[in-house]
């Protein structure tokens, strides 16, 4: 669809014509990737996606209150949680240390994505789920590999 005028996109213009990309003709149709999506897979079908990264979030949650080797600093409300892996007999210094290595291996390994930030004054690894595929599973695989490497670090 397209509107015509006389002062502005006429149909015998010999120039690109912007009207034919959307009916304002001031702008291209930058609501199309949603109406798209929204088409494609509904409204409940986005809903579904969007809930499935909090879902393992929560999930994960869950899984890392029943470990003794790993605090957990909040409850999540988001995608977001963060967490401490404890090996016994460990002063604060290096326990703070010690997420920091977990981090920095991770990273260099370039397999599992962990984050590092501080929670009450404690450096905590910080898991972030905002991918429908991420599942609890995946999540804590990610903890498997981090707890290995707590335990070949000092």
């Amino acid at each position: 669809m397209a509107l015509f005028s006389d002062y502005w996109n006429r149909e015998d213009a010999l120039g690109p014509n912007p009207g034919l990309k959307s009916i304002p003709s001031t702008r291209p149709l930058s609501a199309l990737p949603l109406v798209t999506c929204i088409r494609h897979q509904g409204l409940n079908g986005i809903v579904s996606r969007l809930r499935r990264p909090l879902e393992a979030i929560e999930g994960f949650h869950e899984e890392l209150l029943t470990l003794s080797d790993t605090e957990v600093l909040h409850e999540p409300d988001t995608g977001v949680l963060c967490f401490r892996l404890l090996p016994p007999q460990m002063s604060a210094e290096e326990l703070d240390r010690l997420q920091e290595h977990i981090y920095r291996t991770l990273h260099r390994k370039g397999k599992r994505v962990l984050s590092v930030c501080r929670v009450g004054g404690k450096t905590a690894l910080r898991a972030v789920a905002i991918n429908p595929a991420v599942t609890k599973g995946s999540l804590f695989n990610t903890v498997f590999e981090a707890q290995q490497i707590a335990g070949a670090f000092r």
